[in-house]
Protein backbone atom coordinates (compact mmCIF):
# COMPACT_ATOMS: atom_id res chain seq x y z
CA UNK A 1 0.00 0.00 0.00
CA UNK A 2 1.32 3.42 -0.88
CA UNK A 3 0.42 6.62 0.96
CA UNK A 4 0.97 10.10 -0.36
CA UNK A 5 0.87 13.42 1.45
CA UNK A 6 -0.94 16.39 -0.04
CA UNK A 7 1.00 19.60 0.32
CA UNK A 8 -1.31 22.38 1.44
CA UNK A 9 1.21 25.14 1.99
CA UNK A 10 4.92 25.44 1.34
CA UNK A 11 6.49 28.59 2.66
CA UNK A 12 10.06 27.39 3.04
CA UNK A 13 11.17 25.46 -0.06
CA UNK A 14 12.16 28.49 -2.11
CA UNK A 15 14.13 29.91 0.81
CA UNK A 16 15.78 26.56 1.53
CA UNK A 17 16.78 26.09 -2.12
CA UNK A 18 18.96 29.19 -1.94
CA UNK A 19 20.54 28.04 1.31
CA UNK A 20 21.11 24.52 0.00
CA UNK A 21 22.91 25.85 -3.10
CA UNK A 22 25.41 27.70 -0.92
CA UNK A 23 26.15 24.73 1.33
CA UNK A 24 28.72 22.04 0.78
CA UNK A 25 27.58 18.44 0.33
CA UNK A 26 28.23 17.80 4.03
CA UNK A 27 26.27 20.93 4.95
CA UNK A 28 23.29 19.83 2.82
CA UNK A 29 23.40 16.42 4.44
CA UNK A 30 23.39 17.91 7.94
CA UNK A 31 20.53 20.28 7.04
CA UNK A 32 18.42 17.44 5.63
CA UNK A 33 19.10 15.20 8.62
CA UNK A 34 18.09 18.02 10.94
CA UNK A 35 14.90 18.68 8.98
CA UNK A 36 14.02 14.97 8.94
CA UNK A 37 14.69 14.65 12.67
CA UNK A 38 12.42 17.63 13.35
CA UNK A 39 9.70 16.11 11.17
CA UNK A 40 9.95 12.84 13.14
CA UNK A 41 9.77 14.81 16.40
CA UNK A 42 6.62 16.60 15.19
CA UNK A 43 4.99 13.30 14.20
CA UNK A 44 5.66 11.79 17.61
CA UNK A 45 4.67 14.88 19.59
CA UNK A 46 1.34 15.20 17.75
CA UNK A 47 0.54 11.50 17.86
CA UNK A 48 -2.88 11.11 19.43
CA UNK A 49 -2.68 14.42 21.31
CA UNK A 50 -5.30 17.11 21.05
CA UNK A 51 -4.32 20.54 19.84
CA UNK A 52 -1.00 19.65 18.23
CA UNK A 53 0.41 22.31 15.94
CA UNK A 54 0.00 20.19 12.80
CA UNK A 55 -3.06 18.22 13.82
CA UNK A 56 -6.53 18.85 12.44
CA UNK A 57 -8.62 17.13 15.10
CA UNK A 58 -8.49 14.97 18.20
CA UNK A 59 -8.80 11.23 17.65
CA UNK A 60 -12.33 9.90 18.03
CA UNK A 61 -12.86 7.95 21.28
CA UNK A 62 -12.79 4.18 21.27
CA UNK A 63 -16.17 2.54 20.97
CA UNK A 64 -17.49 1.36 24.34
CA UNK A 65 -17.51 -2.25 23.14
CA UNK A 66 -13.86 -2.10 21.99
CA UNK A 67 -12.72 -0.31 25.16
CA UNK A 68 -14.41 -2.99 27.24
CA UNK A 69 -12.84 -5.78 25.16
CA UNK A 70 -9.28 -4.40 25.51
CA UNK A 71 -9.80 -3.23 29.10
CA UNK A 72 -8.84 0.41 28.50
CA UNK A 73 -10.31 3.61 27.10
CA UNK A 74 -6.83 4.79 26.03
CA UNK A 75 -6.43 4.31 22.26
CA UNK A 76 -4.49 1.12 21.57
CA UNK A 77 -2.22 3.00 19.14
CA UNK A 78 -1.22 5.40 21.93
CA UNK A 79 -0.95 2.67 24.58
CA UNK A 80 1.33 0.32 22.61
CA UNK A 81 3.30 2.92 20.64
CA UNK A 82 3.71 0.44 17.76
CA UNK A 83 2.61 2.82 15.01
CA UNK A 84 4.11 5.92 16.60
CA UNK A 85 7.51 4.26 16.94
CA UNK A 86 7.44 2.78 13.43
CA UNK A 87 8.28 6.07 11.67
CA UNK A 88 11.80 6.14 10.26
CA UNK A 89 14.04 8.34 8.19
CA UNK A 90 16.31 7.31 5.32
CA UNK A 91 19.73 8.79 4.72
CA UNK A 92 19.62 11.99 2.64
CA UNK A 93 19.51 11.58 -1.15
CA UNK A 94 20.50 14.50 -3.38
CA UNK A 95 18.38 17.35 -1.97
CA UNK A 96 15.68 15.47 -0.08
CA UNK A 97 15.11 13.17 2.86
CA UNK A 98 12.42 10.54 3.20
CA UNK A 99 10.40 10.00 6.39
CA UNK A 100 8.22 6.89 6.25
CA UNK A 101 6.59 3.95 7.98
CA UNK A 102 6.25 0.38 6.81
CA UNK A 103 3.53 -0.25 9.37
CA UNK A 104 0.83 -2.29 7.65
CA UNK A 105 -2.08 -0.52 9.32
CA UNK A 106 -0.87 3.09 9.06
CA UNK A 107 -3.11 3.90 6.09
CA UNK A 108 -6.19 2.42 7.75
CA UNK A 109 -5.70 4.73 10.72
CA UNK A 110 -4.80 7.80 8.65
CA UNK A 111 -7.78 7.53 6.29
CA UNK A 112 -10.12 5.34 8.34
CA UNK A 113 -11.47 1.95 7.31
CA UNK A 114 -15.20 1.25 7.30
CA UNK A 115 -14.48 -2.41 6.57
CA UNK A 116 -12.37 -2.73 9.74
CA UNK A 117 -14.45 -0.28 11.81
CA UNK A 118 -11.51 2.12 12.23
CA UNK A 119 -12.26 5.87 12.31
CA UNK A 120 -9.93 8.39 10.67
CA UNK A 121 -7.09 9.34 13.03
CA UNK A 122 -5.09 12.07 11.36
Amino acid sequence: MQISIKQVQNSVSSQLEGIIKTLSAQGRRRLLIGAGAEFLRQIKSNFGNAGGKYKETTWPPLSKAYAKRVGSSTPTLKRTGALQNSFQMNSPRANYIEVFTKNKYAAAHLFGSKKQGIPKRN
